[in-house]
C-alpha cells in the first residue's frame, strides 16, 4: 500500500470515528433510570425470544420492544415489534438514523449474540467488536446495556467435543458450516472476555454456556404455554405409542443415529410416527397434542421443543448431560435416553405398566415455573 493510500484510508477511519462521537454526543441523554421509557431486546431474535422476553416484560408491568435485523433470503422470520431487512441495515446514514431513534425512545438495551446493531465505527461490519462498541456507544449515550447469549454463537465446540461422545461437533456433517461457525464463536468469546471489565451484564439461555460465561445469569427460554394447553391424556387409545421428532436441526438432534431405529419400531408396531416432514410454528401445538411422546436432542441439553412438550403434558425424551446440569439451577424432568438406549425406553414407555403421569405432572409443573416468562421478566428487570 503507498503512503498516499494509507494516509487517506487512517483519515476515513479518523473521520467516521469523529462522526461517531458527534452521533453519540447529540443522543446523550438522562433516560437510564427512566422507567416509563421501553427496553429494547435484539436484534437476532433467534427462535423468537426476543419478543418473547418483550411480551413477558410488558407483562410484569416494564414497557419493552423487539426489533430484528433480518436477511431478506429467510422470509419465515418470527414475529418482532421491529423488523429490518439487512438491505436496509447496511447504509451507514440508516445506521446513524437508527442510533439516534433507539436512544431517544429506549431507556435500554439488550442485545442478542453480540451481534451490533449499530456498528458505527465501520463501514458494515457485522463482528462482536462491533457488538460491543454498540454496547458502549449507548451506555455513554445515557442507556443501560446487557447481553444475552442464545448457544452456539459464543459455544467452545472443542470443550463440548471432549465432554460429551454424542457432540455434533465431534463428526460434524458439514465440517466447513462448523469451522465458520466455530471461528466466529472463538472471536465472540475473546470478546466477551471484556464484559466485566465494562461491567455488562451477561445472560445465556442453556446452562452449558455457564462454562464459557461462569458470571452469566440464566435467562430462561420463554414458551406460550397457553397455545400448548391440553385436556387430552397421552396413551389413551389402544394402539402403538405415538411419537413425534421433528429434526429440524438434524445434526444437533443425531437424526441418522435415530430416524433408522424409529423407523425399525414402526414397522413392528411398538410405535407410530405421528408426522414425517417440515412442519410450520403454527401446526407444533396440534402435532404436540397428537403424540404421546416427545424426541427432543441429544446433544446434553434440553430445548425449546421439550418446554413446549411438557406444556401440554407430553412425555419427553432427551439426553439430560450430567456435566451440564451440574451447574444449573434445575434439571428438567425429562426421561434421560441416548440413542444407544432410546430403543429400549420406548419399549418401557410403550408397556402396559408405564406410570407416565407423575413425570407428565412435573414436566408441567416445571414450564410453568420457569418457561412462562414471569421468572425471565424477574430477572431482566433485576438488572434494570
Amino acid at each position: 500500500m503507498s503512503l498516499i493510500s494509507s494516509t487517506k484510508k487512517n483519515l476515513r477511519i479518523l473521520q467516521r470515528q469523529t462522526e461517531r462521537q458527534l452521533i453519540i454526543a447529540s443522543a446523550k441523554t438522562k433516560t437510564r433510570n427512566n422507567f416509563k421509557k421501553p427496553i429494547l431486546l435484539g436484534a437476532t431474535n433467534s427462535a423468537g425470544q426476543a419478543n418473547s422476553w418483550a411480551i413477558a416484560l410488558r407483562k410484569s408491568g416494564r414497557a419493552a420492544q423487539s426489533l430484528q435485523i433480518v436477511g431478506e433470503e429467510n422470509g419465515s422470520w418470527f414475529n418482532a415489534d421491529r423488523t429490518i431487512t439487512r438491505t436496509q441495515w447496511k447504509p451507514l446514514e440508516f445506521r446513524k438514523k437508527l442510533f439516534q431513534e433507539i436512544t431517544k425512545e429506549n431507556s435500554g438495551v439488550l442485545l442478542e449474540s453480540m451481534r451490533p446493531v449499530f456498528a458505527l465505527n465501520q463501514p458494515s461490519l457485522f463482528t462482536a467488536q462491533e457488538g460491543l462498541n454498540d454496547l458502549l456507544d449507548l451506555w455513554r449515550a445515557g442507556l443501560k446495556v446487557a447481553v444475552v447469549f442464545h448457544g452456539s454463537d459464543i459455544r467452545d465446540q472443542l470443550h463440548h467435543a471432549k465432554m460429551d461422545e454424542l457432540s455434533p461437533y465431534r463428526n460434524p456433517l458439514d465440517p466447513a458450516k462448523f469451522e465458520a461457525v466455530r471461528i466466529r464463536a472463538d472471536q465472540t468469546r475473546l470478546v466477551a472476555r471484556k464484559l466485566n471489565r465494562h461491567r455488562i451484564k451477561h445472560f445465556v439461555t442453556t446452562p452449558d454456556l455457564l462454562h464459557e460465561l461462569p458470571d452469566a445469569t440464566w435467562l430462561p427460554a420463554v414458551i406460550d404455554i397457553e397455545s400448548f394447553k391440553t385436556n387430552t391424556e397421552i396413551k389413551s387409545s389402544v394402539g402403538p405409542l405415538k411419537v413425534l421428532f421433528l429434526p429440524s436441526n438434524g445434526w444437533l438432534k443425531s437424526e441418522s443415529l435415530v430416524t433408522p431405529l424409529l423407523d425399525k419400531l414402526a414397522k413392528e408396531g411398538v410405535i407410530k410416527l405421528v408426522a414425517t416432514g417440515p412442519v410450520s410454528n403454527a401446526q407444533m401445538p396440534a402435532l404436540v397434542e397428537s403424540a404421546d411422546v416427545v424426541i427432543d436432542r441429544f446433544d446434553g441439553v434440553v430445548g425449546v421443543a421439550s418446554i413446549e412438550a411438557m406444556a401440554a403434558k407430553r412425555l419427553v425424551i432427551a439426553n439430560v448431560a450430567a456435566w451440564i446440569y451440574n451447574m444449573a439451577e434445575v434439571t428438567p424432568p425429562v426421561i434421560h435416553a441416548t440413542p444407544a438406549t432410546l430403543e429400549d425406553k420406548l419399549r418401557e414407555i410403550a408397556g402396559a405398566n408405564f406410570n407416565h403421569q407423575q413425570i407428565t405432572d412435573a414436566g408441567f409443573t416445571y414450564v410453568n415455573k420457569w418457561h412462562d416468562g414471569k421468572e425471565s421478566a424477574t430477572r431482566l428487570n433485576h438488572w434494570l
